[in-house]
């Protein structure tokens, strides 16, 4: 009786022991969404990307062309009534017309050489050390023709008159172009020539006179400049008028001075350049 209690109770407890593990409930899966229909749909846009656009160049410089009448003009109104930093841009703008005039080659020397000269004149109301530089660097450029190389010297000199820096250089160049004046025909008009040339000088010859009105603001003066220029174009001497403007006369003399003129037919000559100096304008006579 005792051994069949025990064997029941193994039974009970083997039967226990031997029973599956309950499981856990399984979670209800969410409704599957309903698809997406689009109606009329547009067709995707595609953007093409922005060109950037060109930088605006400011009106005063686009009037710099190869082409213009009135560089010099405009020059000196940039010099007069507009910022430092226009200048600069213009002054850059004129560099560049010199090298647009170079790249013509359909068109004559002859045109070439009157343009740039016109650039030059422009350079030479603009001034400064740098225009300066590149007009001398003009001077000296032994594939361009005597002309262009005296013009390129005389607006050097008007665009910065007297400057000791580069004195030696000016001399230099100048005996360069006079020793080539042998391979020139003299012009026969070289009187009236030189005369036009001498006109030139006046972008100097006011840098000359702002120095003076430093020491008197009211300076009212006018004298003549009597240029001897001998057959090869040199000038031999360069006399102001007597004038009680004495440091403005030695200023005026040496741009005279400066010049390297065309070869002239028939030898020495002399220019006489009447010369108004007020502070509201200066003017050759």
């Amino acid at each position: 009786m005792r051994r069949l209690t025990l064997f029941w109770w193994l039974l009970v407890l083997g039967g226990c022991s031997g029973a599956a593990p309950s499981q856990p409930a399984s979670p209800v899966a969410d409704p599957p969404l309903p698809p997406i229909t689009i109606v009329d749909a547009p067709p995707p846009v595609r953007v093409a990307p922005r060109e950037p656009e060109p930088p605006q160049q400011d009106p005063v410089i686009s009037r710099l062309t190869v082409d213009s009448e009135t560089l010099a003009e405009d020059a000196k109104d940039i010099l007069r009534n507009h910022p430092p930093e226009l200048r600069v841009a213009a002054a850059e703008r004129l560099v560049a017309l010199v090298r647009e005039v170079d790249s013509r080659a359909s068109e004559t020397e002859t045109w070439r050489d009157a343009r740039v000269g016109l650039v030059f004149d422009a350079m030479a109301e603009l001034g400064g050390a740098a225009l300066a530089d590149v007009l001398l660097d003009e001077a000296e450029r032994a594939s361009a023709s005597l002309p262009r190389r005296r013009a390129a010297l005389l607006a050097a000199e008007t665009a910065l008159p007297g400057d000791p820096t580069r004195l030696e250089r000016h001399k230099a160049i100048a005996v360069a172009l006079l020793g080539l004046a042998a391979k020139e025909t003299p012009t026969p008009n070289g009187k009236e020539e030189a005369a036009v040339i001498a006109r030139r000088l006046t972008p100097g010859f006011r840098r000359c006179y702002d120095r003076a009105r430093e020491a008197k603001p009211d300076l009212d003066v006018s004298f003549e400049l009597s240029l001897e220029v001998d057959a090869r174009g040199a000038v031999s001497s360069a006399r102001a008028a007597a004038t009680t403007a004495k440091d403005l006369a030695r200023c005026v003399e040496a741009i005279g001075r400066a010049i390297v003129f065309p070869p002239i037919a028939g030898g020495k000559t002399t220019v006489v350049v009447p010369i108004a100096f007020t502070p509201n304008r200066i003017r050759s006579l």
